[in-house]
């Protein structure tokens, strides 16, 4: 038996430690920038390229305009509708697909597949442009939820 064979069957497998630094790698490559931003967020200058000293300044302003504060709630509202209105379809079309077998089961399910790999923006164009062009329905918040 080889050494790689014996490694192996150790439990050592080959390449894992190549998975691992790339995956540290990428969680950093996506964890540093957010981390920038926070930091930052903290600056009491206006300007990027220099660091003054840690300051409040600008949650102090955020917390003064009431146009961010009130489209701050309008997201949360959006986001919460959002998500329960997702929670409840999934959660009733999940049962729906696992529990009936009718010529719609296959269908159903592919078109749920479908909308996992469509790009986001294709389907906010459409839904745009659908809403827009066929139904006439002026844009407002109940179309974005």
């Amino acid at each position: 038996m080889s050494s790689a064979e014996i490694r192996y069957r150790r439990g050592v497998r080959p390449g894992v430690a190549g998975l691992w630094a790339v995956t540290g790698l990428t969680g950093l490559f996506l964890l540093v920038p957010v981390l920038v931003v926070i930091v930052f967020s903290f600056n009491s200058e206006k300007s990027l390229n220099s660091f003054g000293h840690p300051s409040l300044r600008w949650y102090s302003a955020l917390l003064h305009n009431s146009a961010m504060l009130a489209s701050i709630r309008m997201s949360l509202e959006i986001a919460l509708v959002t998500a329960v209105g997702a929670t409840l379809i999934g959660t009733v079309l999940a049962f729906g697909l696992a529990r009936s077998w009718t010529r719609w089961s296959k269908p159903s399910s592919t078109l749920l597949v479908a909308t996992l790999v469509t790009p986001e923006i294709a389907t906010a164009i459409a839904l745009f442009l659908i809403f827009t062009t066929r139904l006439n329905i002026t844009l407002s918040i109940y179309t974005v939820m």
